[in-house]
């Protein structure tokens, strides 16, 4: 009787644990809802309605005309995208960087937290939608020279690499701007910054006289400039013979700033690493110079890496379009988003177990990669409005 208990206790403990779609859909739903929550809606269908296409068409990375023709009990595809035109920019940017950190803020510890920032290009094709300040230009990719782009914070820590914030950020607006946006969110949702990892985009004079002013812990490559001097000659393999950290000076003698820093030059053996033999130097702006040490830097800032996959991410659950609208742009890549958050705390508090070590658990990652997530919601929402199965030609 006892052991009949016991096994019974094993078995309802394991369906508690167990993640199905419908779990999924309604972790991304409540948040997807706060987005939609300006809508006033009359009818038979309500803001639930709308959101659950929304997050269909971005599980299958399909426009919402498309995701409406292969559901029989949604609605129709004019009725989703009249509805969408309501969106609201600003306050769907607040409303977004309310919910993305919903999770997170109950299982990151309260210690100094590495957190990376970077800059994701979307190309878009066409003109904007109501001014050029919706895009940015950029090298040509995807047949295109202009962007949306947006702004993402990310936190670099085992089993809980949350996107934190989102900014969409606009043409001709500084990089400090942008940057400041990210960390004054960072600030009210209490997370501690102990270093901020930033991508060779923000090197520049006024981003890290930024950075000094607020005394925010840093680490960002430099990039090889100059034909004899400058950084080219800083990183030149020829001559640095050793790793060593030495103090360089930025200058833009046409706008008459400069700004002073220390760089940590590493010298590594390749091994075939990137298919390259011999020796390599890698720079790395830090600040202090302290942050991070200069045996450790290399293989620490490689570890920034994480928020370039939840851009892969992004994009593969990121539902298309065709719209001008910058405001519904924003909202599938808020929805891509959250439903990577929404993986990420699933698999922390259902597929992991205690282990020892510093992060006290270990996800087990197999047993839940993001395309299974994106067919079990799949699958979830076509149990609410039924999936076409056949199509017949009527006369």
């Amino acid at each position: 009787m006892r052991a009949s208990r016991k096994e019974a206790r094993k078995e309802s403990d394991k369906d508690d644990e167990a993640v199905d779609g419908s779990k999924l859909v309604e972790l991304t739903l409540s948040c997807v809802l706060c987005l939609l929550s300006s809508f006033q809606m009359q009818g038979y269908y309500t803001a639930r309605d709308i959101a659950l296409v929304v997050i269909q068409a971005c599980s299958r990375s399909v426009s919402i005309n498309q995701t409406c023709k292969d559901m029989m009990r949604c609605p129709a595809q004019s009725t989703v995208r009249h509805h969408l035109s309501k969106l609201r920019m600003r306050e769907m940017e607040r409303s977004v960087n309310e919910i993305l950190p919903k999770w997170a803020v109950k299982l990151l510890p309260k210690r100094l937290l590495k957190v990376a920032v970077d800059l994701v290009c979307v190309p878009y094709h066409g003109k904007p939608d109501s001014s050029e300040a919706e895009l940015k230009n950029g090298p040509a990719r995807d047949g295109t020279t202009w962007f949306h782009v947006y702004a993402s914070a990310y936190v670099i820590l085992y089993g809980k690499r949350y996107t934190l914030a989102l900014r969409y950020a606009r043409r001709n607006e500084p990089l400090t701007r942008v940057l400041g946006c990210l960390l004054g969110r960072l600030d009210e949702i209490g997370v501690r910054v102990g270093c901020l990892c930033l991508d060779r985009g923000f090197y520049t004079i006024d981003v890290v006289s930024y950075l000094k002013r607020r005394k925010m812990p840093f680490v960002m490559p430099v990039i090889s400039r100059g034909k004899k001097g400058g950084t080219r000659a800083l990183l030149d393999k020829k001559k640095v013979k050793k790793s060593c950290t030495m103090e360089y000076t930025m200058r833009n003698a046409a706008k008459h700033k400069e700004v002073s820093f220390f760089v940590h030059v590493v010298r590594i053996y390749l091994k075939s690493r990137y298919g390259k033999h011999g020796t390599e130097c890698y720079g790395y702006v830090v600040y202090p110079v302290d942050v991070v040490s200069l045996r450790r830097v290399f293989d620490e800032y490689r570890k920034r890496f994480g928020i370039e996959s939840s851009y892969r991410l992004m994009n593969s659950s990121r539902a298309r379009t065709a719209s001008r609208d910058p405001r519904r742009r924003l909202l599938f890549v808020a929805v891509s988003f959250i439903l990577i958050n929404a993986w990420i705390y699933v698999k922390w508090e259902s597929l992991s177990v205690p282990t020892r070590g510093p992060h006290a658990r270990r996800v087990i990652d197999e047993l839940l990669p993001y395309q299974t997530v994106l067919m079990l919601v799949y699958n979830a929402v076509n149990l609410v409005y039924g999936a076409v199965t056949r199509v017949v030609l009527r006369p």
